[in-house]
């Protein structure tokens, strides 16, 4: 999903909402999909989806940090990223 720094005040409105409804409780999550989707519905705005042959993968839970660590010096190794974001 490609977004433009015009979308960053519309999450910004709908994470305060968040913070003030679920933010709170440990495992909510914020979910910029779901958002994107509810913008994009009211035509408050547009997403464009880029194709790609990589794999994606995400931190939600501190447990997940090693394997993302891991994933990046993979990435920094093959060359796909550049050395500055070595963790």
């Amino acid at each position: 999903m490609a977004l433009g720094q015009s979308i960053l005040p519309l999450l910004e409105t709908y994470l305060v909402n968040f913070l003030q409804d679920e933010g709170g409780e440990m495992k909510s999550e914020f979910y910029i999909p779901t958002i994107v989707d509810l913008l994009i519905k009211n035509q408050q705005g547009y997403c464009q989806v880029l194709g790609t042959e990589s794999s994606w993968f995400g931190v939600t839970y501190q447990e997940d940090k090693a394997q993302v660590q891991s994933s990046i010096r993979n990435l920094i190794k093959n060359g796909d990223y550049p050395d500055s974001l070595n963790p």
